[in-house]
């Protein structure tokens, strides 16, 4: 059928924005446990940052390819 849209790619958007709102919460904790100037959570908030700009761009892709311009 033309111009029949598959739902899983609208779906995978979704579990992509749940995993990147876990990282959100990730890097909320970890910014709160630095003490001082140190913090030694500091790799975990970089980790999950660059982790969610990644896959929300390689997903933003998809979404416009599979979904938006069909």
């Amino acid at each position: 059928m033309p111009g029949k849209v598959n739902p899983v790619i609208a779906e995978s958007f979704l579990q992509v924005c749940a995993q990147v709102y876990g990282n959100c919460s990730t890097v909320e904790l970890s910014a709160q446990t630095g003490n001082f100037e140190l913090n030694v959570m500091l790799p975990v908030v970089a980790h999950n940052i660059l982790e969610s700009v990644e896959i929300m761009a390689k997903s933003a892709v998809i979404f416009l390819k599979n979904v938006l311009l069909v």
